[in-house]
Parts: structure tokens; sequence; C-alpha cells
């Protein structure tokens, strides 16, 4: 893993205001290094999902600063960041109307590249991800399992080689078999091709087993940020120790 003072992903003393006077952000900080996987964890409401969108400008942040590679994220065009960093979320978010081929081949269609070139990677990531391609690249969402469009969800978000990934629930929809399974081919994935994700989710099972760090949000604010050992063994607040024990995680 690469020197964390050189952070992939970074935010700033990040506010978020809507209105009515919700104040989801309250002066958020968090960085996730070259390779890391930082999990962010809480309750509904939390401001969990809302940090994790200010990274794709999805949501824009009323104060503070956030950069993506170094760079601010409000420094170009949302379109071109958003080709640049993979989203997954709770559902898979597939076009019904277009193919599992054409579906997975969006981002590098958009980033220009020649067919040949987005027909080979579209291959490569459905094999990546458990699909026979010859099997799967004419059908449509609609003719796949839950299990099956999730995963042709995390071939559309690493075709087109990105290397930031986010990942909102990405699991939460699933059984829990093949959740089991795609979670521990996600570490495998993430280990072979380099890439660096910030993950929400409320489970803190899955945030032990599949992060590096842990920051644990309540109210539009970060409490606590470490591995799962370290938020064992000296929880900063009464709410992460009991967040813990009622999340019954194992470390």
């Amino acid at each position: 893993m690469n020197d964390r003072s050189d952070p992939i992903l970074q935010a700033r003393d990040v506010h978020v205001h809507y209105t009515g006077g919700v104040h989801a952000l309250r002066g958020v900080s968090v960085h996730v290094a070259t390779g890391e996987t930082v999990a962010l964890v809480g309750e509904s409401g939390s401001g969990k999902s809302t940090l994790l969108k200010t990274f794709n400008r999805l949501v824009e942040p009323t104060q503070g600063e956030v950069r993506v590679r170094g760079e601010a994220v409000d420094a170009g065009r949302p379109e071109e960041l958003r080709r640049s960093i993979g989203y997954i979320q709770q559902e898979s978010s597939l076009l019904p109307h277009w193919t599992v081929g054409r579906n997975v081949g969006l981002v590098p269609r958009l980033l220009g590249w020649p067919r040949e070139r987005v027909e080979v990677r579209t291959q490569e990531l459905l094999a990546l991800v458990g699909l026979e391609p010859a099997a799967y690249v004419d059908r449509y969402p609609l003719q796949l399992s839950g299990g099956q469009r999730q995963r042709v969800a995390f071939a559309r978000a690493l075709a087109g080689e990105a290397k930031v990934v986010l990942m909102d629930e990405p699991f939460g929809a699933l059984d829990p078999l093949i959740r089991h399974d795609m979670q521990r081919e996600f570490s495998q994935w993430r280990e072979r091709l380099g890439i660096s994700t910030l993950m929400v989710t409320h489970d803190l099972q899955v945030a032990a087993r599949l992060a590096d760090r842990i920051a644990v949000m309540r109210d539009g604010e970060i409490l606590q940020v470490g591995s799962a050992r370290e938020l064992s063994e000296a929880p900063a607040t009464s709410y992460v120790q009991d967040l813990l024990r009622r999340g019954e995680v194992t470390i």
C-alpha cells in the first residue's frame, strides 16, 4: 500500500446543508490511500451515503474540499469525473433495455474506445466476475438473477479501467450465500486490479472483513477512524463501543 500522505481520495472539512435546515455533513474529513479500502459505517441518516456521493459530485458540498487523485472534484465537468470512477449501488441500476454486453461497455464507449477494445474489455470483465461471456453477453437484465445482475454491475464499474471505486451497500440486496461469495471475490478483484475503494455499509461484519480501515459516522460527523481491531480495542466514544457490541464484530 502506498504512503497515506498522498491519498487518492480526500475530503477536508466537508459540510452539506439541505433545504429545511438539514445539516447532513458537519465538517467531515477522511482519506483513502492508494490501494486501500475504507468503509463508512453508521446508522441510517448518519451521512455515510451523502459523504460517498461528494466524491462523484452526486452531492455538492456546501463547504469544504473534496479531491480525487489530488485534484479538486469541481475542477472539471461532473460527467468526466464520473467516467473515471467506478460506482456500484445496492441495486444494480442496469439499463433494462440494454444487453449485458452493452451495459458493461457503457463507460468505455463514452471514453471513446474503439469497438474492438470495448468488446475485449467486456469479455474480460464478465469472465472476471464469474459470468461466461458467451452465455451472458447477449442477455438482458430481466433474464438474470439478482446476484448475476450485481456481478454485471461490478463489471460495468470496472470496465473503464477505473482505479477508484465507490460502493453504496453493494451487497445489501443479495441473499446470504451469494453475498458471502461476492465479498470474497471482491477482495480478489481488488488485489488483482489494484483499485482503491470507499464503501458504505451498515454491516460491521462486512466492514471488518473487507476494509483496511473503518470510519464510524453519526449525525453527519466521523467519530473514529481505524482498523477493526483498533476500534474494538480502543473505542473513542461510548457510541462506537455500543455500535461494535450491537454489531457483534468478530476481529
